[in-house]
């Protein structure tokens, strides 16, 4: 009989780091569903694109550098990966690749969100 994969496991299939934001949330599990279910759902995602599309390096810069510190806390390693390319690319008052870049940020959101 073929058992049902726990949130967490299919979490970490997705290489999330579930063990790490677990220690940083002292093991509470309902914590990390609610706070990884807000991060999905924050609007700086929302924010952060629309001042890339205004070429607004600053304020992007300012949310993709705080989506980018919840996402270490949470374990989303890929997408505090993409994110810090994103900072470094904004850092430097540039938006070459940052589109790209964001979108990126947004497919690897997606991969996760539909566990949730």
């Amino acid at each position: 009989m073929l058992r049902e994969m726990s949130l967490w496991e299919m979490l970490e299939e997705r290489e999330v780091n579930v063990k790490r934001a677990l220690l940083i949330m002292r093991g509470n599990e309902e914590a990390y569903k609610k706070f990884l279910t807000e991060f999905f759902s924050d609007p700086d995602f929302v924010r952060l694109r629309e001042a890339i599309e205004a070429k607004e390096t600053q304020n992007a810069f300012a949310y993709a550098h705080g989506l980018k510190g919840m996402a270490s806390n949470l374990g989303l390693d890929k997408i505090y990966e993409k994110l810090n390319t994103l900072v470094e690319i904004l850092r430097c008052d540039k938006l070459e690749g940052a589109q790209e870049i964001y979108d990126a940020v947004m497919e690897e959101c997606h991969r996760i969100t539909i566990l949730l």
